[in-house]
């Protein structure tokens, strides 16, 4: 997994580009510029969602990881983020339209991503 962050006219944006090549946008609304860094970090193991598709609401669970220190955000299938959450096992997304979204979680040196299929 591959991390990095864009620098254009002092607005900050941060990407990361999973194992299948799948971009996501993480955070920042900058659409172009010249990468200033990267940061590879280890992904999470253990993590455990569920259930998926999701309705209403989903699980998740980390082996050897305590969720206060778990980050999450929600993407939309334009990679626009639609939820962050930061400790909480149970996230209600009964707001969010059915559709196809990407997660990331994030502790502060390993991250997971992956795919929901919100159903209503």
């Amino acid at each position: 997994v591959l991390a990095w962050s864009l620098n254009v006219n002092e607005e900050k944006a941060s990407y990361l580009v999973d194992e299948s090549y799948n971009q996501i946008f993480i955070d920042g609304s900058v659409e172009g510029g010249i990468v200033s860094g990267t940061d590879d970090k280890e992904t999470l193991e253990g993590v455990h969602i569920y259930p998926n598709p999701v309705n209403g609401e989903f699980n998740i669970e980390i082996e050897g990881v305590d969720m206060k220190d778990v980050q999450v955000r929600i993407f939309d299938n334009t990679g626009r983020l639609v939820l962050r959450r930061a400790g909480d096992t149970t996230i209600d997304v009964d707001n969010l339209p059915g559709g196809l979204y990407m997660y990331h979680l994030q502790t502060e040196d390993k991250i997971a991503t992956g795919k929901l299929l919100f159903v209503k």
